[in-house]
């Protein structure tokens, strides 16, 4: 009888360990999971900064949801009128001389009514996103006094933000950052869905 008790206590705590270290396992394979989708986005998104700064449009569509499109947001509000693109109208926007209303001026809320090559320089490429101060992966900072709405919009998507401080005796006013948006298709991979700006506002 005792020997039998034995035995019983050895297979109790051997199975124990072995649920023990099946659950360790799987909180590491999340964790795995969550490093390897983040290096894989914040190299597939300096794909696209980089595509930006050579503005080579061709590429970039490369990286655009097939059906989604792409969404050009000049604040980190995004409206529900903002502009999207379909992923064949990219290649051609940096020669489309039609001007566009891609929302409002923070503090006149006059339509920002522009061509795409004048958006992008305002509100795209507007400083060397590829070398940034700092690069982030899914922080949802909050770095103005605009409402950041992009994973409200976005829920199941991650963000790779490239910020850029602000320079000289107004640096609190002259920063700002591109948040890189990626959501996955019907495929199962990540595609590029927007480009949302930021900066400072009134």
């Amino acid at each position: 009888m005792k020997r039998s008790m034995a035995v019983i206590f050895a297979l109790l705590i051997i199975f124990g360990l072995s649920g023990c270290n099946t659950d360790n396992g799987q909180s590491t394979n999340k964790k795995t999971s969550n490093v390897d989708i983040e290096t894989e986005l914040t190299n597939e998104a300096m794909k696209v900064i980089t595509a930006l700064k050579n503005k080579n449009m061709e590429e970039l569509s490369t990286y655009v949801h097939p059906v989604k499109g792409l969404l050009f947001s000049p604040y980190s509000f995004i409206d529900t009128n903002t502009l999207v693109f379909k992923k064949d109208e990219i290649p051609p926007l940096l020669y489309d001389v039609n001007k566009y209303v891609w929302g409002l001026e923070h503090g006149s809320g006059l339509p920002i009514n522009l061509t795409f090559s004048q958006y992008f320089e305002r509100f795209v490429f507007d400083k060397d996103y590829t070398i940034s101060s700092e690069v982030t992966f899914d922080q949802d900072v909050q770095r103005g006094n605009m409402n950041k709405n992009i994973k409200e919009m976005y829920s199941d998507a991650h963000v790779v933000e490239y910020y850029h401080e602000g320079t000289g005796d107004n640096k609190e006013f002259s920063w700002s950052s591109l948040n890189v948006v990626f959501q996955k298709d019907a495929e199962n991979r990540w595609r590029l869905v927007a480009l949302v700006h930021d900066q400072w506002t009134i």
